[in-house]
């Protein structure tokens, strides 16, 4: 959308599961924020009451007849391409982190003696359809048709399914998962992270993207987090250092000055802790998800300050800046829509924006990625689940003290 106006542009995608929209992910915020307890009563019951409409909606219409999940729905008055052909294309990426969404609500269900064995069910089919399209190297294709059937084999995708198995491994307790994704380690390892081949994470480009390195660190520390092993898991940290390390370049360790009259040199903005997209898109986003908690652990686990320092810059430059609130619009037609995309050069696909926000925005990741940013995890899980985990020995997560 354009954040003047915060209308869907005609033609434009009104939501996405994942990537740039992270439908899911949102909704399970919305539940487990409202439901949280304060003073005896729930939070905030409508902002709860909305994220279950959304997974009610995605249970009950959001899987294909095979088990998929959809990933895209258009405007039905201006659907371009047509809805009937979205099942087309599947993303490895898109399906992977919307089964990361769907199991840490049905996590959640569980804990409020809400479980639903029909919507669990639906969950382990799209986990199995994943865990189907695994080749023998570990990897996964980028994208594939309804039937399963390659149409892009890169392998850049793998590191996103790595989360959705850990969580899989815990609320399933099936060790299959545990093996799954002890094999995606080798593909990630041996052919993403010592090639440094940080590419195809996003799905509208092929170059190297600050996406992908995320995605490969933040995988090593789910990985780190099911092995009993010290020396395996000391590998798992050595090359999440070197993931990480990567990542961190395409993060501003400066503030770029803008032109007076510019839009962010009026309002302020700092690019300090603003992350580069990618190599082809030049511009900057506040997208980390789990990476900071991946910097603290990599931190501790080295004795190296540098990496949590780093978390720190990109915390406090990311979490509010742009947050569009009364007497701080930002030039964001609407109160909260954070925009993702700010242009900090003159490139911005031809219009010369520099010093603006993008005209072209998504709203739906920036959130999940600064909720999720904001959250303290151990292993990709709320510390409090963990510690409940440990007591009931309920499943692998740490190594064994």
């Amino acid at each position: 959308m354009d954040p003047a106006t915060c209308v869907p542009n005609k033609g434009a995608v009104c939501f996405e599961n994942g990537y740039m929209g992270c439908v899911l992910m949102n909704a399970y915020y919305c539940v487990t924020y409202g439901e949280s307890i304060v003073e005896g009563q729930p939070r905030d019951r409508d902002l709860a009451d909305m994220g279950k409409k959304v997974f009610r909606s995605y249970f009950d219409h959001g899987f294909t007849s095979r088990g998929w999940v959809v990933e895209l729905w258009y405007q039905p008055e201006s659907s371009n391409p047509p809805n009937d052909a979205l099942s087309a294309v599947y993303t490895i990426r898109r399906q992977a982190e919307a089964a990361h969404a769907l199991l840490l609500f049905s996590g959640h269900e569980r804990m409020m003696s809400r479980k639903s064995a029909a919507n669990e069910k639906k969950v382990e089919m799209l986990l199995k359809n994943i865990i189907e399209l695994q080749r023998v190297d570990g990897s996964f294709p980028r994208a594939f048709d309804a039937d399963s059937v390659v149409l892009d084999p890169d392998i850049g995708g793998s590191s996103f399914v790595v989360p959705a198995l850990a969580h899989a491994f815990r609320l399933f307790d099936n060790v299959m998962y545990r093996e799954v994704m002890t094999k995606s380690a080798y593909c990630i390892i041996t052919q993403i992270i010592e090639q440094d081949a940080y590419a195809a994470g996003g799905l509208d480009s092929n170059c190297p993207d600050k996406d992908s390195a995320i995605a490969a660190a933040v995988a090593m520390w789910y990985l780190a987090g099911i092995t009993y092993y010290e020396q395996i898991r000391r590998h798992y940290l050595q090359t999440a250092v070197r993931a990480a390390q990567f990542a961190l370049s395409y993060f501003m360790l400066w503030d770029i000055p803008f032109v007076p009259g510019h839009a962010l040199a009026q309002l302020g903005f700092k690019s300090r802790g603003w992350g580069i997209c990618s190599v082809e898109n030049n511009h900057i986003n506040s997208l980390v998800f789990e990476f900071l908690d991946v910097l603290r652990w990599v931190s501790r686990e080295t004795e190296d300050s540098k990496y949590a320092e780093f978390a720190e810059v990109i915390k406090s430059s990311t979490q509010d800046q742009l947050l569009p609130r009364e007497g701080r619009m930002y030039g964001v037609a609407q109160v909260g829509y954070h925009p993702a995309i700010v242009q900090h050069s003159f490139w911005d696909y031809g219009r010369g924006a520099k010093g603006h926000v993008s005209q072209n925005n998504f709203f739906g990741a920036p959130v999940a990625s600064l909720w999720r940013m904001l959250e303290q995890r151990e292993f990709g899980f709320p510390t409090n689940q963990v510690d409940h985990m440990r007591e009931q020995k309920a499943c692998l997560l740490v190594p064994e003290e």
